[in-house]
């Protein structure tokens, strides 16, 4: 299974990303790719926020429920696995992973740092799964 790390926080900064920042994260699969989708929390304060980018972004429709905290697709293939949150420190040169999505639950924390390494994501960055 391919894995990659899509990262809002370039197209929300653009070339101005502050030297610490944090946001959240879901991770998501369609069965042969494995993805770990990062954004800033004034970007996409919700999990559900970041699926919907996500999955418009492969062309998936998909709908909230009616209390809008969860946003899925049912014929797509694409199934969130779990979410939290990150916090990157530049001057540290860290980036961290930890907590639990309300909507999607916790993330898959097994072999994450691993698969970010090996991705070439934060590449300098010491990988910390909480």
């Amino acid at each position: 299974m391919g894995f990659s790390v899509v990262d809002y926080t370039k197209e929300h900064f653009r070339d101005d990303a502050p030297p610490e920042r944090e946001g959240k994260f879901i991770q998501i699969t369609d069965g042969s790719r494995h993805c770990l989708v990062l954004s800033p929390m004034d970007m996409h304060p919700f999990h559900a926020n970041i699926t919907e980018a996500f999955l418009l972004s492969e062309g998936a429709q998909g709908r909230y429920n009616s209390k809008r905290d969860h946003y899925f697709t049912e014929d797509s293939g694409w199934k969130v696995l779990g979410g939290g949150v990150w916090k990157l420190s530049e001057p540290e040169g860290t980036i961290r992973f930890g907590g639990a999505s309300l909507a999607y639950g916790p993330f898959v924390s097994r072999g994450l740092a691993r698969s970010i390494k090996t991705s070439g994501a934060f590449e300098g960055f010491k990988v910390i799964v909480e």
